[in-house]
Order: C-alpha cells, then structure tokens, then sequence
C-alpha cells in the first residue's frame, strides 16, 4: 500500500500495555508491523468478514463498547495476556480521529495495567504530510471502508511515524493518573509535530 514506516524511541518488550491514538484502520497494520502486540478492538470488527479473520488470526482481544461489565471484561482479557506475556495495545481515546490533536484517553482500561504491575508504553502515531496529517488516512465519521482503502490505495505513498514512549510504572498509580502521563506523551508528539 505505499506505505513507509520510520519508527523512533524503543520497544520495551513484553508484557506491556500500549495506548496510542487513532486515526485509521491503517494503524493496525502500522503498528503490527514494528511491534509483537495483541489488539483490543470494537465488538463490531467481528461482523467484517475478512477484517474479522485478520483479526481472529492476530489474537485480537473484543470490547463491546457500552454494555455493562464492558470494561471489567475486557480489563480480565488484558490481564490473561499479560499473563501469556503477551503485550496489548489499545486506543483510549475510544475511536478516531483526524490526527491533528488527540482527544482525551478514557482511563477505565489502565486498570489492567495497574491490577498486575504491567508498565504502560505510550505510543504516538502520525501521518505527515504537506496538509498536516495525510487527508487520504483518518478513517472519520461515516466513511465506508471501501472508500478509505481505495483513498489509501491511490496514494503514490504514505509516510507514518510511530513514536514509542519511555514506559511508564503502574505501581502505586490512580489509572486517571496513568491515563493523563500517556496522553501527554501522545498530545505532545501528534499535536507538536516533532
């Protein structure tokens, strides 16, 4: 798909949890590439059927986002990862965005990280382009999946940057408080430009 990688900062290793922000279904892949992690997605990829098998075949973790017991559910399925020595990436910001800022990271999730004295590993992803961020990538609104790839597809390429953080204790943290340390790394990174 024309698309570049450069990757800045290190990768920690196994266990972690990963919070990054999130402009497309392109991120998946972005990430995917430079490091060994299990996804936590929406409950709804299940119903996409190739999207799901791509999914399923990478160990993705489900949310079902608004149900009751959503986030403790999800917080035992981190945690049986963690266990496995898997690292899990999430995006707190709970859906897409353009890539110009980032929005608040909701901090429910953390928990997992906090409950097994699992470092968190912020991660800011950007796609730099004259524009700011490549208007061909943010996956917003209603945009129908088919038009986002053929938009991804008829560019000549794609730059994306991944920048890991320096990870961060759980211990003796609040999960807002962790919430808040990931999401200035993140801010700082996608809203700076560096």
């Amino acid at each position: 798909m024309n698309v570049s990688v450069s990757v800045q900062g290190q990768w920690s290793g196994a266990p972690r949890l990963v919070a990054c922000n999130h402009i497309s279904w392109l991120d998946i892949l972005v990430l995917g590439s430079v490091m060994p992690i299990v996804f936590l997605s929406k409950e709804e990829i299940r119903h996409w059927p190739v999207i799901r098998r791509l999914a399923d075949a990478g160990g993705t973790l489900y949310i079902q986002r608004g149900s009751i017991g959503a986030a403790r559910h999800s917080i035992n399925e981190i945690s049986q990862a963690f266990e496995r020595q898997q690292s899990v990436l999430f995006f707190p910001e709970g859906t897409t965005s353009e890539g110009h800022k980032v929005t608040r990271f909701y901090p429910a999730l953390f928990t997992a990280a906090i409950d097994r004295q699992v470092p968190v590993q912020p991660v800011a992803l950007r796609y730099p382009h004259p524009e700011g961020v490549n208007p061909a990538v943010p996956f917003i609104d209603k945009t129908w999946l088919s038009t986002s790839l053929w938009r991804i597809l008829g560019c000549a390429e794609i730059r994306a940057e991944v920048h890991l953080g320096e990870v961060i204790d759980s211990g003796q943290m609040e999960c807002r408080e962790l919430a808040n340390q990931a999401h200035d790394f993140v801010a700082q990174v996608v809203e700076g430009g560096n």
